[in-house]
């Protein structure tokens, strides 16, 4: 809730702030209610986080009536000041009195004798006494400090202290936490979250969106002034949302505040500091005395942290610390000289490269402008930084880099290039590769180096543009040799070999060499040399999926694909041209097990990542089997007539546009039946190790042919129902279902082990609405009564039909009854023979 009312304490504490225009959080302010519990009470936290307001507009909220405020920002070293300061609070609360003018006088003369006057003093009175040591740390004296603890150890049982300050006082506060009643609260609590930083924007009639709220709190990191003052900012402005979204440590507002506050309060050591240290995020020590801090730099950071000057210590990171990002933008805007600047990035690019911080030393170098350094760490670091990890995060770097600078070097050249290629952005990469190559004469030892990555770079670039026989081609001449490849330089040099083999897996997949892609793709997918999240093995586990799915591995193709999105998503790039495979694997499961609902899903997500052109072909080949499966046999048409005859079809693998064709050649049969059923189609031979799906498949080619005998017929059945069970493998039984219907009735009548999964696939099958003999019509049996008249095929009870579907006997016998009624018949067998008539079953 916002304030703008006065005080209201001016005559017991004129002193403290004037309480207007504040959020009154209750959190803080419930805090704050431990002042009258404890002899002395902390309020601990940088400038401008509000610890006078809240602790003024605390006393106004619980309306306590003796305060004594004293303002202690100047007293400095003197003793004297301080207890005149306080003397004068006491004065203003309780008016002219005799016995604090005497006090007064010792406070002069004999400041030593205070602490026990005024104890006794405050003894007698009635009720509790709150006094308030405003601004603490602006006391310095020794002295001063040792007689503020003596009128604690002092101090009557009515008398509560609130030490307002921006750093810890010098005292024995862990001995005083044991021998005292201490309380303290500190920075976090005082921190602005959304919440109430748009409660200060609308006490000033300002409207801030949540979005802006959260930047801006992040921006601030809650600091109370820096919201107080984009809210000012925000006020004076015609455009106030776009005011506080710009706001930095530059801003005329905050910057004047942090240079009066803050800069110019600190001795010009530390100013230089800072100022050498605002370079890099995070500092240590040895950092600070790198950039030319000096070697005092630990002890001088350790104070800054100590004494809460927007400097603090990383909590999981001991010896480390971090400016707050307004005075850290500030402190930057105060560096003017250019090379002042360039040779504080170079310090720090040395410095981290040393330390093997490789990709921090690079932005530092590209800072400095020292193109050939970022040269030689983009050379030596390339498969690490494109293989191992999100590629996109090298790119963000030398894209801020001026293009000419980066062609004019090969291994910057061959960092874009890298890039792009793991990233599937090909409109470029061909120009960097290009520009990398012409300039390799330069490259003195590093040239082998430079030839390995570019030869990766074309592969890499194969593979998007479509020319898989190129790609194999290209993976089967690098020399994955360990010795070849450690003597490359290459930092992560082991990934190489498993980023060739993962390529090669993926190359073999498409071009139909199935058994080597499939070794391939498993030893990819399941390398452990290198980080655990790489590009490589995810690529392995998302084209390994898709081809455990061709095979009618369906539960196995389904726990790998998910398992490589994950692993995209974890890498920070869930849209990754490299994922296509695993979320057409996952398209294909749930199209065989006949959940199109899912199988659209996947297609979108499918079609977000899918570049390459056999991936855009075989996703339109998803996209058909969804539409033939829901009836849609001319849209499918459609869908097959643009994939064959788009720009990219030429390009794909023989076997890939052989598969397409043949696809054509059924959406054709099912076009030219006029009534979607797909007509006979010849078995393909079947392979020496058949797949579950080619097993499923060539069994049902043939048990769909009448001139089979039926025995065989049968048999083939029971083989396609035994293999397919156990993957929920349903398309291949559905796309056939004119043909198989009647033999898998059949089963279930006679009773099979996969009776289940049998009766689960003629419930699927179309059949409601069907012609009679004498084209007649009947009213459409309802799912239920489709799923009791299926048990009425055998010989279970009407007791074990009930059992089954989880049901009354008398539901049971109210379908059946329907059931009857709308075939026409009155009895059990005259249902199920008319039930067959009507190709029901």
């Amino acid at each position: 809730m916002a304030s703008d009312a006065d005080s209201g304490r001016n005559s017991t504490a004129p002193t403290g702030p004037v309480v207007r225009n504040i959020v009154l959080r209750a959190d803080v302010l419930n805090r704050l209610d431990g002042v009258l519990r404890a002899d002395v009470f902390v309020v601990c936290a940088p400038a401008g986080y509000g610890k006078s307001l809240a602790m003024a507009a605390w006393l106004d909220s619980r309306m306590v009536e003796q305060v004594a405020w004293a303002n202690l920002g100047a007293v400095g070293e003197s003793a004297s000041r301080l207890w005149s300061a306080v003397i004068d609070g006491f004065v203003r609360m309780a008016g002219d009195d005799g016995e604090l003018a005497a006090v007064a006088v010792l406070a002069d003369r004999a400041p030593a004798e205070v602490p026990r006057r005024l104890a006794g003093w405050i003894a007698r009175r009635s009720g509790p006494v709150v006094l308030v040591l405003d601004d603490l740390h602006g006391v310095t004296g020794p002295e001063a400090h040792e007689q503020v603890q003596q009128l604690v150890a002092v101090s009557p049982a009515g008398l509560h202290i609130v030490c307002i300050t921006r750093h810890d006082p010098p005292w024995p506060l862990h001995r005083m936490r044991l021998d005292v009643r201490i309380d303290e609260i500190r920075t976090d609590l005082f921190r602005f979250d959304v919440a109430s930083t748009m409660a200060l924007f609308e006490s000033l009639d300002l409207s801030l969106g949540p979005a802006i709220a959260t930047a801006l709190v992040d921006r601030t990191q809650g600091w109370a002034a820096g919201i107080r003052l984009a809210a000012l900012g925000a006020a004076n402005s015609d455009d106030p949302e776009g005011f506080v979204d710009g706001i930095t440590g530059r801003t005329g507002y905050i910057a004047d505040y942090l240079l009066k506050e803050v800069y110019q309060r600190m001795p010009p050591a530390w100013r230089d500091l800072l100022i050498r240290v605002s370079v890099v995020d995070v500092v240590c020590p040895e950092l600070a005395e790198a950039l030319g801090a000096g070697v005092d730099g630990e002890a001088t950071l350790v104070q800054l942290a100590r004494e809460h000057a927007f400097v603090h210590e990383l909590g999981d990171q001991p010896g480390w610390f971090r400016l707050h990002p307004l005075l850290l933008d500030f402190l930057r805007s105060r560096i003017h000289d250019q090379r002042e600047l360039l040779d504080l990035h170079r310090r720090a690019a040395q410095w981290y490269a040393d330390q093997g911080r490789p990709l921090v030393a690079l932005g530092h170098a590209i800072s400095a402008h020292d193109w050939d350094a970022a040269a030689t760490l983009v050379g030596r670091h390339a498969v690490t930084w494109t293989v191992c990890r999100n590629p996109f995060e090298l790119k963000r770097i030398l894209d801020g880099v001026a293009l000419d600078e980066v062609l004019a070097r090969p291994g910057l050249a061959t960092g874009a290039a890298a890039v792009r290629a793991m990233a599937g952005l090909t409109a470029e990469i061909e120009g960097f590769a290009v520009a990398a190559r012409s300039r390799l004469d330069t490259c003195g030892s590093a040239r082998p180096r430079l030839e390995l990555l570019l030869d990766l770079i074309d592969i890499g670039y194969r593979r998007w543009t479509g020319d898989v026989d190129g790609m194999l081609a290209g993976c089967r001449r690098v020399n994955t040799d360990p010795a070849a490849l450690a003597g490359s330089g290459l930092t992560d040099w082991p990934v190489i070999g498993v980023l060739v083999t993962s390529n090669t897996g993926s190359s073999e997949l498409w071009t139909g060499e199935i058994e080597p892609a499939r070794s391939h793709l498993i030893e990819a997918a399941t390398a452990t040399a290198g980080p655990p999240i790489m590009l490589p093995v995810l690529n392995a586990r998302a084209h390994l999926a898709y081809l455990q799915w061709r095979s009618g591995e369906l539960t196995s193709a389904d726990d790998r694909a998910r398992e490589a999105i994950a692993g995209f998503a974890e890498a920070g790039i869930p849209a990754a041209a490299h994922a296509a495979s695993a979320y057409l694997a996952l398209v294909g499961v749930s199209l065989d097990r006949d959940d199109l609902d899912a199988a659209d899903a996947w297609v979108q997500a499918a079609a977000a990542s899918a570049i390459e052109p056999h991936t855009l072909l075989v996703l339109a080949m998803m996209r058909v089997r969804i539409l033939l499966r829901r009836g849609a046999a001319y849209d499918a048409a459609s869908v097959m007539r643009d994939a064959v005859t788009g720009t990219g079809f030429d390009v794909v693998p023989a076997a890939l546009r052989r598969e397409a064709e043949a696809l054509g050649s059924v959406v054709a049969a099912y076009v030219d039946s006029g009534s979607g059923r797909r007509g006979h189609v010849d078995a393909p031979a079947l392979p020496d190790r058949p797949t579950t799906r080619e097993l499923v498949e060539h069994s049902l080619a043939v048990a769909s042919n009448p001139a089979v005998d039926q025995q065989i017929r049968t048999e083939l059945i029971d083989r396609a129902l035994a293999a397919a069970a156990a993957e929920d493998l349903r398309r291949p039984f559905l796309e056939r279902a004119e043909q198989i219907r009647d033999l898998l009735a059949g089963r279930i009548e006679r009773g099979s082990p996969q009776a289940d999964f049998a009766l689960g696939l003629l419930r699927r099958m179309p059949s409601e609405g069907r012609r009679t003999a004498d084209d007649g019509r009947f009213v459409p049996l309802s799912a239920r009564e489709m799923e009791i008249l299926h048990h009425l095929v055998g010989s279970m009870t009407i007791s074990e039909i009930a059992g089954a579907l989880y049901i009354s006997v008398n539901t049971v016998k109210t379908h059946q009854r329907a059931v009857y009624q709308k075939l026409g018949v009155s009895g059990r067998r005259e249902a199920v023979t008319r039930a067959r008539s009507l190709r029901l079953l």
